[in-house]
């Protein structure tokens, strides 16, 4: 009999919360990775290039700033007036950005709060002025499946005649409508077929008889 399997595989998740911060010590900190997250600091379609500046990153009109590698799901930007600089706001590629309002001076921290569920997210600094970047905070969440899961396989249970068919030792087979005797005879039910030749069977309606 031709054995007939089914699998079943239970996929289970498991997930890392993940919380990295970036601060800014030297220029080589406009990239950086941390827990899985990367930062790229850029110029992006402005003019001149961020660099770092005496407690932060400066950055300039239209400098871009990425985060990527995970599920970013809160991103905090802290960040004051650079200098005698005009105040430049941040937009978001994705997600909802939430301005900290407009920093008055370099001690004048302020707070841009992004909301939202992304694997990368790109913010814009606006067309003129500029910024001073201290410290960004980043939160997330790492999706990874747990180890393979065993499939089982299944074997159906084999399949069972009807227990009210009665097999007999005369050779004659008594089928509705007809005696017929000395034949070799194939019982079918239930797709279920077996070989006779001889026996009585009494079928049901849902059974039948093929002579050979």
């Amino acid at each position: 009999m031709k054995k007939i399997y089914s699998l079943l595989a239970l996929v289970c998740f498991s997930v890392h919360i993940v919380a990295a911060t970036f601060t800014f010590s030297s220029d080589a900190s406009l990239q950086q990775t941390v827990d899985g997250i990367t930062l790229s600091i850029a110029q992006g379609g402005g003019s001149s290039a961020p660099k770092y500046y005496t407690n932060g990153m400066r950055l300039y009109a239209k400098n871009t700033i990425t985060l990527s590698g995970t599920n970013i799901t809160n991103v905090t930007i802290t960040f004051a007036k650079q200098g005698t600089k005009a105040y430049a706001g941040l937009t978001a590629s994705i997600g909802n950005l939430v301005s900290g309002g407009e920093s008055t001076s370099a001690d004048d921290d302020k707070m841009d709060v992004w909301t939202g569920s992304a694997s990368t997210i790109t913010f814009t600094l606006g067309e003129s002025g500029q910024r001073l970047i201290k410290q960004i905070n980043v939160n997330g969440e790492v999706i990874t499946p747990d180890d393979d899961q065993p499939t089982t396989p299944t074997d159906p249970a084999p399949p069972q005649l009807d227990p009210s068919y009665v097999y007999a030792e005369p050779t004659t087979v008594i089928a509705p409508n007809q005696t017929v005797q000395g034949a070799e005879y194939i019982f079918i039910s239930n797709n279920i077929a077996v070989s006779c030749t001889k026996g009585a069977i009494t079928p049901t309606a849902t059974s039948y008889f093929s002579a050979h």
